[in-house]
């Protein structure tokens, strides 16, 4: 049963790291089709890039970040780490929808080996 538990709660926190990056890559899409300044959207998206807990990610958001609260983000903020960013965030929602799966899968043939 612990087994079980422990399998439970890594699909739950796969989840819980799909949502976030989900959301995430939802907000800068959002800002980029309506115009709004990359700024606001990296203010909304603080605590989940936090929650995500990716050093990688982490790294690129303060690099971008940075630049805004320098005051000249234009002179600071390099194409570069915004796409890198981007992908980053699509790295992970690759790697933790796999990691879904997988989780998935066991928790299934445990059912299925339950039942029998």
């Amino acid at each position: 049963m612990a087994y079980l538990q422990t399998k439970l709660d890594t699909l739950t926190g796969n989840l819980k790291a799909l949502k976030n990056v989900s959301v995430i890559l939802f907000v800068f899409a959002n800002a980029t089709e309506q115009g709004q300044m990359i700024y606001e959207s990296l203010k909304k998206v603080k605590g989940m890039v936090k929650d995500i807990d990716d050093q990688i990610l982490t790294d690129l958001y303060n690099k971008i970040f940075g630049a805004f609260l320098s005051g000249i983000p234009h002179q600071q903020i390099r194409p570069d780490y915004y796409f890198a960013f981007l992908q980053r965030l699509g790295s992970l929602l690759d790697e933790d929808t796999a990691k879904a799966n997988e989780t998935d899968a066991a928790l299934r043939e445990m059912l299925e080996l339950a039942l029998l």
